[in-house]
């Protein structure tokens, strides 16, 4: 697999999920905003891609049945829904509204990302913004049914 663009070093070279079906490879996470998702069983993968920036992180939820991303220019989070079981790599991926933080922060993109092991709360630390807000890490009650949604504790 050839990749000609430049690798962005800003992200942990994967995050695997819980389960250990499937994983997100940042060494893939090229600076035009494409990463790679990969099931673990065939060693399979699906190329994605976004307009909002390269992947500044990437989280599971302790079931492994999705996972969250980062970008690094934007203040909305992906979501990517696995339609199916492994070794299927049919997902979907959806934004996660944080529009109370968005229009607190005047950030211009999220650092870094974390769930908690209980999967009912997410940590989310915020890059330049206003000077009261530089710095600031978020948390977030967060629901996951049928989809996650998240709201500012």
């Amino acid at each position: 697999m050839g990749i000609s663009a430049a690798l962005c070093p800003r992200m942990p070279p994967s995050v695997v999920s819980s389960d250990g079906n499937f994983t997100i490879w940042g060494l893939r996470s090229r600076c035009d905003g494409t990463f790679y998702l990969w099931e673990t069983n065939t060693w399979t993968s699906e190329p994605w891609s976004s307009t909002s920036g390269f992947v500044t992180g990437a989280t599971w939820d302790p079931d492994g049945g999705m996972i969250l991303v980062a970008f690094s220019e934007s203040l909305t989070v992906g979501s990517v829904h696995f339609a199916s079981k492994p070794p299927s790599l049919d997902a979907h991926l959806l934004p996660v509204d944080l529009s109370e933080i968005q229009s607190l922060t005047h950030s211009r993109g999220i650092e870094k990302i974390a769930w908690d092991a209980s999967g009912d709360r997410l940590a989310l630390s915020y890059k330049d913004g206003d000077e009261l807000y530089k710095g600031l890490i978020a948390i977030c009650d967060v629901k996951r049914t049928p989809l996650i949604s998240a709201s500012l504790m």
